[in-house]
């Protein structure tokens, strides 16, 4: 039997983006993408609403790995995501990726 495990960032208010989308709020370091790389290679997939789903995509899909600015935690994560499978809750989403 499979499980399903939540992982979810939220602040003490219990949103996750800022009212603009953002979420400038929650520092991404080094520490957290080990912990992301090391939790998201052992999940077969993922599931997503869609502002996040679309965010995630937008980014993780077109990292360049080539730019001199993204780090090789960041090149790891890239390359986990890209692998996963992607389940989207939406009521809105007209499209999807080949992975979704």
């Amino acid at each position: 039997m499979r499980q399903l495990v939540s992982y979810m960032f939220t602040s003490l208010d219990g949103f996750i983006a800022d009212p603009d989308g953002g979420l400038d709020w929650a520092p991404v370091d080094d520490e957290l993408m080990r912990f992301a790389n090391e939790y998201f290679a052992a999940a077969e997939g993922i599931v997503f609403g869609r502002n996040v789903y679309q965010g995630f995509v937008d980014y993780w899909d077109h990292l360049d790995p080539a730019d001199p600015a993204v780090t090789g935690l960041e090149i790891e994560f890239a390359g986990i995501f890209r692998g996963m499978t992607r389940v989207v809750v939406s009521r809105t989403l007209e499209q999807v990726d080949r992975n979704a």
